[in-house]
C-alpha cells in the first residue's frame, strides 16, 4: 500500500525521481557501447536487456548522439517521462527507479 501512495504522491507533485535522469543517460551510453551495467537494473530489466542487446545497441546507434534531455513529468504508473532529442530523432523515454537507485524499468518510443 505504501508503494501505491508513493506513486500517487509522485504523480501529484510531478517531480523527477532522484537520480533518474543520470541513470537514463548512463543507460543510453552503456547501450551505445554494447556494455550495459546489469548490476544497475532490476533482474527483469537485466534479463530483457541481455536478450535484446543487439537490437537495442543498433537502435541507439541509429538515433545518433544525445543532444538534449527534457523532463516532461511523471506518468500515472510512477515512471518519469523524458523527451530526448538525438541527432536523428526525437524520442520519449519512461524510466522507473527502485528505492536502491537501480532502474526498475525503461521504455522508449519515437515521436
Amino acid at each position: 500500500m505504501e508503494e501505491v501512495a508513493a506513486i500517487a504522491r509522485r504523480f501529484k507533485e510531478q517531480k523527477p525521481a532522484d537520480g533518474g535522469e543520470a541513470a537514463l543517460r548512463r543507460n543510453i551510453e552503456e547501450l551505445r557501447r554494447g556494455e550495459p551495467d546489469y548490476s544497475q537494473m532490476s533482474t527483469a530489466l537485466a534479463n530483457v536487456t541481455r536478450q535484446q542487446l543487439g537490437s537495442l545497441k543498433a537502435m541507439i546507434l541509429q538515433l545518433g548522439a544525445v543532444q538534449s534531455v527534457t523532463f516532461k513529468g511523471v506518468g500515472p504508473g510512477g515512471r518519469d517521462i523524458y523527451d530526448i532529442k538525438f541527432g536523428n530523432e526525437l524520442t520519449e523515454w519512461r524510466i522507473g527507479m527502485m528505492s536502491d537507485g537501480k532502474i526498475e524499468g525503461i521504455g522508449v518510443r519515437t515521436m
